[in-house]
């Protein structure tokens, strides 16, 4: 059963991930050129890392928390769509919440540096005291702050971020960690972590409206209950991934699911042309559920796209 403990019930919040989903593809901006990169979830030699892609899967997951402890949560790039800083800011002004969330990862010439810090509006009490409560709530899950973990967001400085001087309601707005530094970048992508920061934040919320954060909610989000399935149904299915764009990635991607399951794993090409693209191909599972179950898994665990495919 899934849990739900409606210690939020009443409180509306606004989440944005920071940047747009371009910005690094088309602008060159908010992104690196990366030693570690998702790459169908194998963190290959070369490559891009978009900012973007960590904010909005931290922010996705932080979401489904805050919903499973009963809060109402805007999220309006839900659907895909990009927000200008000015459309962001007209968006939260316009539904007044308890909170608003901006979630982001910081950036510097000097790549050694790491850590995480809640930037807040110099003049707001409730703006400190949210990212006091995140700076705690960081640090106790084991992760390194940056200036304390705190910021202040004052005029005539960097840091006069358009989002929380313009938002008329209590705000934040989340570095996690440094995406200029090689070993925040493995991190960020890593979808355990992704849940573990996101776990951060919704503690966050429950320490800033005085409610005490279920102490078993870290341990039972993320986990896996494996479903009965349904063994009158016969059909057969494969799991077919999304192309892999060399062999490097391919046999990764191959050895990380002959060890975590007992399959049979075929290589297929895309076409008999001169450097095809390859994708693996597994043995049949019976039954819908079951393959849905464990396309499923994939997809979240390995970060791969794949597809449902039923044998003839």
């Amino acid at each position: 059963m899934c849990m739900r403990v409606d210690i939020l019930k009443g409180k509306e919040i606004v989440v944005f991930a920071g940047h747009q989903s371009d910005t690094w593809s088309k602008h060159r901006s908010k992104g690196r050129y990366a030693k570690f990169v998702k790459e169908k979830s194998e963190y290959s030699d070369v490559g891009e890392y978009a900012e973007f892609e960590s904010n909005l899967d931290i922010a996705r997951n932080l979401i489904g928390g805050l919903r499973k402890l009963g809060a109402t949560v805007h999220f309006p790039q839900e659907d895909g769509t990009d927000f200008t800083l000015n459309q962001r800011v007209q968006f939260c002004n316009r539904v007044r919440p308890d909170l608003n969330i901006f979630v982001h990862s910081n950036a510097t010439n000097n790549d050694n540096t790491r850590g995480f810090a809640g930037f807040y509006y110099y003049r707001s009490n409730d703006s400190k005291r949210l990212a006091e409560c995140y700076a705690s709530s960081v640090e106790k899950r084991g992760y390194p702050l940056w200036s304390n973990g705190l910021y202040p967001c004052e005029p005539g400085t960097w840091s006069w971020f358009y989002v929380i001087r313009k938002t008329l309601d209590n705000c934040i707005l989340t570095e996690n960690d440094f995406f200029t530094n090689d070993v925040a970048v493995e991190m960020l992508l890593n979808p355990n972590h992704q849940d573990k920061i996101a776990q951060a934040h919704i503690e966050m919320v429950c320490m800033y409206f005085n409610v005490k954060y279920p102490s078993n909610f870290d341990k039972n989000e993320g986990k896996d209950k494996k479903p009965k399935f349904d063994e009158k149904d016969d059909r057969l299915y494969r799991l077919v991934t999304g192309s892999f764009a060399n062999a490097k990635q391919l046999s990764n991607a191959k050895d990380k699911l002959l060890n975590k399951f007992s399959w049979t794993v075929y290589e297929k090409a895309d076409s008999t042309g001169f450097n095809p693209a390859f994708r693996l191909v597994t043995g049949t599972l019976r039954g819908k559920k079951k393959a849905k179950y464990y396309k499923k898994w994939i997809e979240k665990h390995f970060g791969w796209t794949m597809y449902l495919k039923e044998e003839n």
